[in-house]
């Protein structure tokens, strides 16, 4: 175990293909960004398609996420891969939020 943890410090070849831990989470939050602003669109439009926009929003990030952990750690990238879980951790998280913000706007809408 120790020999382990002290290789990645004074082997310089140690996972030097696997891209930053800091890489991944932003690339992923880029993304899932992109994903999120398309489903306001419909939002702006004349149908004004608030369903779309509340089951969009609060998936976006950890759906992303995950499509984005699988590709990365099937092609080597582990410390972006581990980026993009904590992504999804965080959207998660966040989905939460804005499903109850959803459903109580609604409920005050309705009376």
């Amino acid at each position: 175990m120790g020999e382990n943890f002290h290789g990645q410090f004074t082997n310089p070849n140690y996972e030097t293909s696997q891209g930053s831990f800091w890489s991944g989470m932003g690339l992923t939050f880029f993304y899932s960004f992109w994903v999120i602003a398309i489903s306001w669109v419909p939002l702006f439009s004349k149908n004004l398609n608030f369903v779309l926009f509340a089951i969009i929003t609060p998936i976006g990030i950890p759906v992303v996420s995950i499509i984005l952990a699988i590709k990365w750690k099937l092609g080597g990238e582990v410390a972006m891969a581990k980026g993009a879980l904590t992504m999804f951790f965080i959207g998660t998280i966040f989905g939460i939020w804005i499903t109850i913000f959803t459903l109580d706007y609604l409920s005050n809408i309705g009376g």
